[in-house]
């Protein structure tokens, strides 16, 4: 059953007569012409936005119940972007770009389709959270995640000693450094899908390493060997969602 949220956080169920039978996703490979001798530079392929229909038949009982259904659902779907549930607990969140409805035996049946664009082309699963409490001097961990691509993060670091520096986090290949002392209480927030760092609510972007900046940081599927490195004592989460083309 295909379950919809629309942007008020209100929830449809699309009846099980209706479905998304078509899932595929497509890429972009990025190609330039030589001038000279033919061929051609090619670049490194990227996703594209991912189209997608929702389709069925609807026959509630009706031709009133029928009708008033896709009214409802016309009203449900004004309030866009609409979260898309297909099952399995994997979301997408689209724009709805077409809505036709074609009545046969007075009504008694209605064909909906229901065109979307996701301009994000992957599904979501529920957020996870991963705590390693009392990292100190170097703690080592492993997050198994799910999915099919990498996941972006979002780390909270809380202070627990008196007095605490040098605090560095690597993920796999992936390396964050950032410089600087901290207090017991405080608070680092570090967002890995818009390259943000913060220490109780001011930016310290300034302080933060190369690596990171140019690279970032992704969680990828199945194992991840996390180390922390840290002159005192914090305990850190990461909070992801898993990621599915």
């Amino acid at each position: 059953m295909i379950v919809l949220t629309n942007s008020k956080g209100s929830t449809m169920n699309l009846p099980i007569t209706m479905g998304w039978p078509k899932v595929d996703i497509q890429k972009r490979a990025e190609v330039n012409e030589l001038a000279l001798g033919g061929g051609v530079i090619a670049g490194r392929l990227t996703y594209t936005p991912r189209s997608f229909t929702l389709s069925g038949s609807l026959y509630i009982g009706d031709k009133v119940a029928n009708n008033d259904f896709y009214d409802d659902l016309k009203k449900f779907l004004e309030f866009q972007p609409i979260e898309a549930d297909r099952g399995y607990n994997r979301h997408i969140l689209g724009y709805v770009t077409s809505l036709s409805c074609n009545g046969m035996d007075d009504d008694a049946e209605l064909e909906l389709s229901i065109g979307m664009i996701a301009p994000n082309p992957f599904f979501y699963g529920a957020e996870v959270i991963h705590e390693i409490i009392g990292a100190t001097g170097t703690a080592t961990d492993t997050i198994i995640a799910e999915g099919s691509v990498p996941a972006d993060l979002k780390i909270h670091v809380e202070i627990t000693s008196l007095t605490a520096s040098g605090l560095s986090i690597s993920i796999g290949e992936y390396d964050l450094a950032i410089t600087g002392d901290y207090v017991q209480g405080d608070v680092l927030e570090i967002d890995t899908k818009h390259f943000t760092v913060e220490l109780n609510g001011t930016s310290i972007i300034n302080s933060v390493g190369d690596d990171f900046l140019v690279y970032g940081m992704k969680l990828l599927p199945d194992e991840n060997s996390v180390t922390i490195t840290l002159t005192g004592t914090a305990d850190v989460s990461f909070l992801y969602r898993p990621q599915w083309s």
